[in-house]
């Protein structure tokens, strides 16, 4: 049996991080409870993909700024930008919220 580990999550931008089709993202699926995945989001679309519950928010490629970050809902507690880098998030804004962010640095070491 698999257990969830997280109430909620929502990943923006889905479509960079899948960009060929050839992820599946069952098994994340799986281990949490809801999982919304949205293709195209825009800074502006952000607020609206991601609602009051979701605890974990992942981001490719896509500007996080503090208004936005000041503004998520209070169920967040960890933002993870699906790259090497999360200088496109505020981690300033995100730290004074209480909201964790962290990167995936070798995502692409193959490469």
């Amino acid at each position: 049996t698999t257990t969830a580990v997280a109430a909620s999550a929502s990943s923006l931008n889905t479509d960079k991080l899948n960009f060929d089709k050839s992820l599946s993202f069952e098994s994340l699926k799986r281990v949490v409870g809801e999982w919304n995945f949205h293709e195209g989001t825009k800074t502006g679309d952000a607020l609206s993909r991601i609602p009051e519950g979701t605890e974990v928010v992942v981001t490719k490629e896509m500007e996080l700024p503090a208004g936005v970050v000041a503004l998520l809902p209070s169920s967040v507690k960890l933002i993870c930008e699906a790259g090497t880098g999360y200088n496109n998030i505020d981690c300033e804004a995100a730290k004074q919220r209480g909201i964790t962010v962290c990167n995936v640095p070798e995502y692409s070491s193959d490469a």
